[in-house]
């Protein structure tokens, strides 16, 4: 069986140009090394406890606002009456902006404006409930007598 020049030709240039060499790709590790934060670094531990202090407002929400507070100035002395919002002392609240959680808002007196804004007040009190005894049968046919602690 004889070559052709063409496969003579390949050939020859398959001899001058070694195959590249395979990378080694490690193994899949079966465990995710934890996530390690630097003391430096400036990423909050815990990610749940960060308020976005200006979410993401589009164009008619900026606009939404922008005719509230005019709204508010052009009416002054009336419209103070409806845009403070008093906590108590066993109470927090969150303060909403068009529906969107703004922050978390601590007792004390707050300015909010009027349909744009939302304050609804959480009380923080422990409530204690009684609850009468309840039997219930045991797989021996024994009733046991137990009361509930909510």
């Amino acid at each position: 069986m004889e070559k052709t020049e063409i496969e003579m030709g390949l050939l020859e240039e398959s001899k001058l140009e070694p195959a590249p060499t395979p990378i080694p790709v490690p193994p899949p590790s079966s465990t995710i090394p934890p996530r390690v934060v630097p003391i430096t670094s400036s990423v909050d531990p815990h990610p749940s406890d960060e308020v976005d202090p200006v979410p993401n407002i589009d164009l008619m929400s900026r606009i939404l606002i922008g005719v509230a507070y005019f709204i508010f100035t052009i009416t002054f002395p009336i419209s103070l009456l409806f845009c403070l919002t008093i906590i108590s002392e066993y109470e927090r609240g969150v303060w909403l902006r068009l529906g969107r959680l703004k922050e978390a808002v601590q007792p004390g007196v707050k300015f909010r404006l009027p349909i744009i804004d939302r304050i609804v007040a959480v009380d923080m009190r422990t409530k204690t409930l009684n609850v009468r005894p309840q039997s219930v049968s045991a797989k021996k046919i024994c009733i046991i007598f137990f009361i509930h602690k909510i």
